[in-house]
């Protein structure tokens, strides 16, 4: 194969690796959806490893501590494994968007918390996850917007 040859050889790969990218599907709702809930659940996936929160509740709240947890494991395999059989069928940039946006909330929440939490230090406040944010976070609970 001549030097011509092997660049046209070459073009044509990358020519079809973009034409395959553009063949994916934009995601839908709830692939965005189920893309920030999996970024959110890789940063507040509690574990027991680090279960000194655990450690502080009053014995009463632990059994259900250890429910919760099981829970939010459970929710993450079941992000997992959507977003998995996702990847392959959507573009991904849109995903990687949405997950991303998922630290930024939660990084805006702690910041507002924290910031609250020093503004009133000296009297008692209710510091709180902003509303904006909280509705996104709350609608990660349940999951119901999950096709399967």
């Amino acid at each position: 194969m001549n030097r011509k040859n092997s660049f046209l050889w070459v073009a044509f790969m990358f020519s079809g690796a973009t034409c395959a990218q553009q063949w994916q599907m934009p995601p839908t709702p709830e692939d965005l959806q189920a893309a920030y809930c999996f970024g959110l659940a890789k940063l507040t996936l509690p574990t027991e490893a680090g279960g000194d929160m655990a450690a502080r509740l009053p014995p009463s709240e632990r059994i259900g501590h250890g429910a919760y947890i099981a829970q939010q494991e459970a929710n993450f395999k079941r992000l997992q494994g959507y977003m998995a059989g996702r990847l392959g069928v959507v573009d991904g940039s849109g995903l990687m968007i949405a997950s991303k946006q998922a630290e930024a909330d939660l990084s805006s929440a702690l910041a507002a918390i924290s910031n609250c939490a020093q503004s009133c230090a000296s009297a008692p406040c209710n510091c709180a996850t902003p509303p904006q944010i909280q509705s996104k976070i709350d609608r990660c609970k349940t999951l119901d917007f999950m096709p399967y």
